[in-house]
């Protein structure tokens, strides 16, 4: 089979994921491969959560405001960053 190169160069997030491997594999340290995304390193819980979810509410059939619910923002402001920052500095997006 005849393979045509695109000539596309290499994207930064499998570039940052080859040079992790490659400072694990020199100095023997862990590294915590952030450009896989958390949930692809660290496995989360979450059968207590969808015990109290309603599927059939708006929050989860209808898409959430641009920048996220309010209620989700102020409770990661709160939560992480003490209430210190607002819930204006936090977007959060559809993961893609």
């Amino acid at each position: 089979m005849e393979i045509k190169k695109s000539g596309a160069a290499l994207s930064k997030i499998v570039q940052i994921g080859e040079k992790l491997k490659k400072l694990t594999a020199e100095t023997g340290q862990e590294y915590l491969p952030l450009n896989r995304g958390v949930n692809a390193v660290v496995n989360i819980d979450l059968r207590e959560v969808v015990a109290n979810m309603d599927f059939n509410s708006n929050d989860i059939q209808v898409y959430p405001p641009g920048p996220g619910f309010p209620a989700l923002r102020q409770a990661i402001n709160d939560e992480y960053f003490g209430g210190k920052s607002s819930p204006d500095n936090i977007l959060i997006s559809a993961g893609g």
